[in-house]
């Protein structure tokens, strides 16, 4: 029997080809590699780190917003070659995604492995993987389509969850870097 987290990956592999999952699991493994290496044996402060993460939350979800109203799946389907329909992004991306955050900014509030390890994710993904809608989407559009720089979905707001990630970032390093000189 396949774990949900396995179902998920396979279904947006599916649905939106490697172009999407790849710029999702180098943010899990940048995620896991900042966790090991901070936050997994000591938690975040939940006290400066849980608004951030509700912040960073906030603005990605400006973000998706903007992705479902310019249907990002579309153009994503558009350079990938894999149909992405409308009903299948927004199960994956506006119902499982918020899910999974939501529990997640409830687990480090706890102190919890997991809560941290998405926030570690969600902090990756921001600054490496949204940037992909400014620079590598519409690119790839170009290379395939023979169409000049142009607005990708989700380009105007992409950047706005890198400050708080940004933020995080900082703060969680800063506590790493003092702890280890204590």
């Amino acid at each position: 029997m396949a774990l949900p987290s396995q179902t998920f990956w396979l279904d947006l592999y599916v649905q939106a080809g490697p172009l999407p999952v790849g710029v999702i699991v180098g943010s899990m493994m940048g995620g896991m590699i900042g966790w090991r290496k901070t936050t997994a044996r000591f938690p975040a402060d939940p006290y400066v780190l849980v608004p951030l993460y509700l912040l960073l939350q906030t603005l990605f979800y400006v973000h998706v917003g903007e992705e479902v109203l310019t249907h990002f799946n579309r153009g994503i389907a558009a350079i990938s070659e894999h149909p992405w329909s409308d009903t299948e992004f927004d199960y994956l991306i506006t119902f499982i995604g918020p899910m999974v955050w939501v529990f997640a900014a409830y687990s480090l509030w706890k102190g919890r492995p997991f809560g941290n390890f998405i926030l570690w994710f969600m902090i990756v993904g921001m600054i490496l993987g949204e940037p992909t809608h400014v620079l590598i989407f519409p690119v790839a559009r170009m290379i395939k389509e023979g169409v000049g720089y142009e607005y990708f979905s989700g380009m105007y707001t992409a950047l706005f969850p890198m400050i708080p990630a940004l933020l995080a970032l900082v703060v969680i390093v800063k506590e790493h870097k003092k702890r280890n000189r204590s």
